[in-house]
C-alpha cells in the first residue's frame, strides 16, 4: 500500500504539472477535495482545483515540477517539491513579467478510495510573489 501510495503521489504531480494532462484531476482528485493552504481563500473540491492549476499553467506555461521527497505512512503521502517555471501569463491578475521562478512547496496528502480527499499545503508565496516583481507594486 504504501509503494502504491508514493507512486500514485508521483504520478499525479507528473501529469498535472510536467504533462500538462488536463484529465488529470478528474483521475486524481475526490468531487470532495479540501485543500488546507496558509493563505485565505484557498479552493475546494474537484472544479475549483481545476481552475486553481489552470492558473498556475497559464501563469507559467513552462511551469515544471521537480519531485524532492516523498514519504508514506498509512494513508497519507508527504512531497517536497520545486517548481520552476517562466511567468509568461496573467497569475491571479499579476501581468506576465518574463522573469523566473523557483519555488519550495511542501504536501500533505491524504487518500482515500484511489483519490485525494485531503490536501494540506504549504508553499513560499512571498518569495514566488517577490520573483516576479509583484511585491513592488
Amino acid at each position: 500500500m504504501i509503494d502504491d501510495n508514493l507512486t500514485f503521489v508521483r504520478n499525479m504531480e507528473e501529469d498535472l504539472f510536467n504533462h500538462r494532462d488536463p484529465t488529470a484531476i478528474d483521475r486524481y482528485v475526490s468531487p470532495a477535495y479540501t485543500l488546507r493552504t496558509a493563505e485565505e481563500g484557498a479552493p475546494s473540491g474537484r472544479e475549483a482545483i481545476k481552475a486553481y492549476v489552470a492558473a498556475y499553467l497559464d501563469g507559467f506555461p513552462d511551469l515544471h515540477i521537480s519531485i524532492d521527497q516523498l514519504l508514506a505512512v498509512g494513508d497519507k503521502v508527504v512531497g517536497v517539491f520545486t517548481f520552476t517555471g517562466t511567468h509568461k501569463g496573467d497569475l491571479f491578475g499579476v501581468a506576465p513579467s518574463g522573469r523566473t521562478i523557483s519555488v519550495r512547496q511542501i504536501a500533505i496528502y491524504r487518500l482515500e478510495g484511489g483519490q485525494v480527499v485531503d490536501e494540506w499545503e504549504i508553499s513560499d508565496q512571498l518569495r514566488l510573489m517577490q520573483q516576479i516583481g509583484a511585491d513592488s507594486e
